[in-house]
């Protein structure tokens, strides 16, 4: 008996201590010394196997009235919402209501070169759509050439979330909300929202000698490239939800994570030295943000600030760094 305890408590020991191998002292330094030196404000959040091993607010989610961020504070994640879109794509695909090769001719007749454009490429960014060439059609109706190679167009996930509002027939607030925010409990994460219109959302500044607030518009532009209000630790469940395969079936999980020129269904693939990870990154309106998914060693990072100063990419090197004892 006492040998089966002790080996049970070994076990239990080890369990608790899993996650907790890198040096927290030396994350938590990270993060407030890029506070100190005016570099960044805003979250962090790290995950393992569905669970929080690390969370971090630093800086002010509000500096007129000295409010600081915590775990419950709201970011606009700009383009990571894209990830969040193309897993609604996904899942009406395996529902059998899409077609990855369907054209969207059916979905947008008046929009040039539409019979030439599918699911897919619009997925992956090789639609031959371009933001500014698009804006240019809706402002004087002046028709375009599609670009021969891949080009990285919120285009592509704004008429996303249309085809899904009329597959689905109702509005992608509620798609995101009944497919994805309530399976997941995202209870910080909403959709297109208006300024100030739910509680603890950060305001935005940029650096320029010192902090400066960055006015804040109605998120209904940036539609399914980019409305989401969320915060990490939202986002790295979400994360795991969707490379467990519990929100899209594994097979259709798989060609979300395809590359092709760069770019899958609403995400991107990295390396760290060895490791192979699925990112996105989101900027809007002064809020910059990064999920990252590392489904071998099942750990995700995400961070978003209200305000930063450096490269998301050096902030996150710093961080795997970290994390792997590098």
């Amino acid at each position: 008996m006492k040998k089966c305890s002790l080996a049970g408590l070994l076990i239990f020991s080890f369990l608790l201590l899993q996650g907790q191998t890198f040096d927290i002292s030396r994350m938590d330094s990270l993060f407030l010394d890029i506070s100190k030196n005016k570099k960044g404000m805003g979250s962090i959040s790290l995950f393992e196997r569905e669970k929080e091993i690390y969370q971090f607010n630093f800086g002010f989610a509000d500096l007129k009235n000295r409010i600081k961020p915590t775990a419950n504070t709201k970011y606009r994640i700009g383009s990571v919402t894209k990830m969040f879109t193309a897993t609604i794509i996904m899942q009406l695909i395996a529902e059998g209501k899409l077609s990855l090769h369907s054209t969207i001719f059916t979905y947008f007749p008046e929009i040039p070169h539409t019979k030439q454009i599918t699911i897919e490429q619009l997925l992956k960014h090789r639609s031959g759509l371009t933001d500014k060439k698009f804006q240019t059609w809706q402002r004087n109706g002046k028709d375009f050439k599609l670009t021969k190679k891949a080009e990285y167009a919120n285009v592509n996930y704004g008429l996303l979330s249309v085809i899904a509002e009329k597959v689905t027939k109702t509005d992608f607030a509620t798609s995101l909300r009944s497919r994805i925010f309530e399976p997941c409990n995202l209870n910080n994460t909403f959709y297109e929202n208006l300024p100030d219109s739910i509680g603890g959302e950060a305001k935005s500044y940029v650096y320029a000698n010192g902090w400066q607030p960055v006015d804040s518009g109605d998120l209904s532009f940036a539609a399914g490239a980019g409305a989401i209000i969320s915060n990490p630790t939202d986002i790295n469940t979400f994360l795991f939800h969707l490379f467990s395969g519990k929100l899209v079936p594994q097979n259709w999980l798989s060609q979300m994570k395809e590359i092709v020129d760069g770019y899958g269904s609403g995400m991107m693939q990295i390396q760290f030295w060895d490791k192979i990870a699925f990112s996105h990154a989101g900027q809007i309106e002064g809020f910059q943000s990064r999920a990252v998914f590392f489904p071998k060693e099942h750990f995700s990072v995400t961070y978003c600030f209200n305000g930063v100063a450096i490269p998301l990419d050096k902030i996150l090197i710093a961080v795997l760094n970290i994390y792997f004892n590098m």
